[in-house]
């Protein structure tokens, strides 16, 4: 039977999940495919891995994909496809999942390892679940190694090791400039490459630290762009626009400069918004915007036909003020 992955592209967690599949069963580059959480890149996700599969007989293991309601019937379409021509589906994430998710989606797979995990990444349930047996052959303290970085990188730890700080910031701003591409045939080639060369044993390649390194002089930039024209949303949140940032790194500056609980940045490029927190559950409002995510890191996805491109001062404090009634139902300021 063959095998297939469709992965979360925005994150090294997505693609390390994808790494220990391919090196345990081998899966072919060309079968690994990715996705976020916009209706558009699923949709082209989603017809791509059509194509390839066609009415062949598969398993399709989905990692650190979590679920929006808006996305469910897109889904639950390819699973039911697979299942008809006798395959099997196995999702592993550690997102929030409603009980109304888990029952429309996480039902129908075969496996689903899914709901909040604050201990482990999709990485390291890929790997404690399915991988570790079948490492035969495989450098198991590179792998380890791997794994630790990922969980690192994820929930956002900064590592002893200077090289491996630098590594999960090659990982971050290389993945973010393939991101900008949108989803495209030149932005699956690129995430491949880092699955390929992670999978052959090396953490990386000069390719991706060079692009990795133009992406990151480009975002420090824009954020101190970002800076000067921040939007404080009482005592609790900090809004801040700017086109393509890597979100954590977007965030960070925010939090690190106004000293906020919540850091909201909004990518004008893609109309998206990222949370970050030190202490409030960010799902709360997210989940309200129709995202979610981690309780201290999620997101959600902006009606542009309602508010605009952002571009202009006036679409920004429209969106602002609605934000702000928006944390207030959330969290009651």
């Amino acid at each position: 039977m063959e095998i297939f992955s469709l992965t979360h592209a925005n994150d090294i967690d997505g693609l390390g999940s994808a790494v220990l599949l391919k090196i345990a069963y081998g899966i072919k580059s060309e079968n690994i495919f990715f996705t976020d959480y916009s209706t558009g890149g699923l949709s082209y996700s989603m017809k791509k891995l059509s194509e390839r599969i066609g009415k062949k007989k598969v398993t399709l293991f989905i990692t650190d994909l979590g679920m929006n309601d808006y996305l469910m019937e897109t889904y639950k379409k390819m699973i039911m496809k697979i299942k008809e021509q006798g395959g099997k589906v196995v999702w592993f994430d550690h997102h929030v999942w409603s009980l109304l998710q888990i029952e429309n989606i996480a039902s129908l797979c075969d496996i689903a390892i899914i709901g909040e995990n604050n201990r482990y990444c999709a990485t390291e349930i890929t790997y404690r679940n399915l991988i570790s047996g079948k490492m035969l052959g495989r450098d198991e303290k590179f792998l380890k190694k791997f794994v630790s970085i990922v969980h690192k990188s994820d929930f956002n730890k900064k590592p002893r090791d200077r090289g491996d700080y630098e590594l999960i910031g090659t990982y971050a701003m290389s993945i973010m400039s393939y991101i900008t591409l949108g989803p495209s045939e030149n932005r699956d080639k690129k995430l491949r490459n880092i699955i390929d060369t992670i999978a052959s044993g090396r953490l990386s390649n000069p390719e991706i630290v060079s692009d990795g390194r133009k992406f990151s002089e480009r975002n420090e930039r824009l954020t101190k762009i970002m800076l000067k024209n921040l939007y404080k949303i009482g005592d609790l949140a900090v809004v801040g626009f700017s086109p393509d940032l890597q979100s954590t790194a977007g965030c960070g500056a925010i939090m690190n400069k106004t000293k906020c609980d919540i850091a909201v940045y909004i990518n004008t490029e893609n109309g998206t918004g990222h949370l970050r927190s030190r202490v409030s559950d960010t799902t709360l409002l997210s989940r309200k915007m129709g995202g979610g995510g981690h309780p201290h890191a999620s997101g959600f996805s902006i009606d542009r036909k309602r508010f605009g491109s952002f571009e202009d001062e006036r679409s920004r404090r429209n969106f602002v003020e609605f934000l702000a009634g928006e944390i207030e139902k959330s969290y009651g300021k």
